[in-house]
């Protein structure tokens, strides 16, 4: 049997997300899928079993799947760790799809053993675990004993002798003349288990090769030379045409060469080797190396702005009157703050979990006082620094005093810049860790509160009325 899949395409708006892709499914090998996220890998297989529209088509044996009189005996599928009814159980949702493909009950309970589902095969599978659901689909697609495997990651979720023992059957049900086509991004698992590569990129073909031929287009592998003769080695290979870079002082590093034909040209300069190992790349360099500049979700790389944007804002200048700052504090602040523009996108991650000052929606804190709490009235909004509210000092009219500077839950450090230091309960400067410096912005002392007016004397009593036998 044949699998060839001929000019796949399909387009999501403007985004091309399989770009006529062509290649084929041997047989009697496990083929590998491979390409980053978002390269159209779910897609393909989507496309290749007509569950999607698009371009191209994929030909089972020289036909289509919808000409196929019995397709689940052809291909079994595997795309989604949750494609069954959360509320059937194991046993039943296999029986159910044995009904449709003409499998007998007999090979239900076959599988669920194979699968390790014995213990689960009566319970409902909206219970399950990622990896269980991953038996339940990977049993659901063997099932029919189908000629091809379609597999879209389904390591996921496992732990890793049941990944250990899927990549023994896999192997081996391919080693019976099947077709196993699995995607991965476990590419150290991978290059254990596949034998031929189809890679990806942004929805176009990059490999359809053998696993060895892909990983030896990999400039990772080299020859590594350690002898106390380097320089010597060294200018030799050079003027050979070879690409030959010193490591340490005693090895160096050549490609595009086998070990056989460095020792040769060693041994003809009369250098000493103390080693000469042939460095093979692993399928992760390959893979990376190949697809490096098609990686459309990159983690750790040079990100744009707006992409960063989208998960946090960069802080804009602190608010507060412009005199507030000195010139030692313009000096030392960013240009953006002190401009009052919004700062470019911050450089790491601490700078920009910084908390910034709110203003508080909630009403205004009142000041303590020997008479109680009293109303400051309106004014200026406090500003937030975690738990602390801090009222700058205003002047509401001439000839009247300044309005209290009013907060809670004392500061444990300075203000940022252009914000007015806070004033005390007492009228006193917070006195701040020695590392932050004392605030250099002046202070506006506040007046003494107003004497307490003495209550008025309590009324005399009444005297007594003599009763009338007194009186008498």
């Amino acid at each position: 049997m044949a699998v060839q899949a001929v000019n796949l395409g399909k387009s999501y708006g403007k985004v091309r997300a399989v770009d006529n892709l062509t290649f084929t499914v041997d047989p009697g090998v496990v083929t590998g899928f491979l390409g980053p996220n978002g390269s159209g890998k779910s897609t393909t297989m989507r496309l290749m079993l007509e569950l999607d529209h698009g371009s191209g088509r994929t030909l089972w044996d020289g036909v289509d799947l919808k000409d196929v009189s019995e397709p689940a005996r052809v291909v079994g599928a595997h795309l989604d760790v949750k494609s069954f009814h959360p509320s059937r159980t194991a046993r039943n949702h296999l029986r159910m799809l044995a009904a449709a493909s003409g499998v007998s009950n007999k090979r239900v309970d076959e599988v669920i053993d194979l699968m390790g589902l014995a213990s689960v095969a009566k319970k409902r599978p909206k219970g399950f675990s990622m990896g269980m659901g991953q038996r339940l689909g990977l049993a659901s697609a063997i099932l029919a004993e189908p000629r091809v495997l379609l597999l879209d990651e389904p390591a996921n979720g496992l732990d890793p002798q049941s990944i250990q023992w899927m990549r023994d059957f896999l192997r081996f049900y391919a080693g019976q003349g099947n077709h196993v086509f699995v995607s991965s991004h476990l590419l150290n698992e991978m290059q254990v288990m596949a034998e031929h590569v189809v890679v990806i990129a942004k929805g176009r073909l990059v490999a359809d090769e053998p696993m060895a031929d892909f990983v030896a287009r990999s400039t990772r592998n080299d020859v590594l030379v350690r002898s106390p003769d380097v320089d010597l080695l060294l200018t030799a290979l050079t003027e050979q045409g070879l690409t030959a870079v010193r490591e340490t002082d005693e090895t160096i590093s050549v490609v595009g060469v086998d070990t056989a034909q460095v020792g040769d040209l060693a041994f003809s300069q009369g250098a000493r080797l103390w080693e000469l190992t042939r460095r093979t790349a692993s399928l992760e360099q390959a893979f990376l190396e190949m697809t490096g500049d098609a990686q459309e979700y990159a983690l750790g790389g040079v990100v744009s702005t707006a992409s960063v944007g989208e998960f946090f804002q960069p802080p804009t200048a602190f608010p507060g009157p412009a005199a507030a700052v000195s010139d030692s504090q313009a000096a030392a602040a960013p240009p953006e703050v002190v401009a009052g523009e919004s700062t470019p996108v911050a450089k790491s991650l601490e700078e920009a979990n910084t908390p910034d000052p709110v203003t508080p929606t909630a009403p205004r804190p009142q000041r303590p006082s020997e008479s109680g709490p009293s109303d400051v009235g309106s004014g200026p909004a406090a500003t937030m620094f975690g738990d602390t509210a801090v009222f700058p000092a205003v002047t509401e009219s001439a000839g009247e005093a300044a309005t209290e500077t009013t907060l809670t839950n004392p500061p444990v450090g300075p203000p940022p810049v252009g914000f007015p230091a806070p004033i005390m309960p007492d009228g006193d400067i917070p006195a701040y860790p020695q590392e932050y410096g004392q605030p250099t912005t002046p202070q506006v002392p506040l007046p003494p509160p107003p004497p307490v007016a003495s209550p008025p004397p309590p009324p005399p009593k009444p005297t007594p009325r003599p009763s009338e036998e007194g009186d008498r």
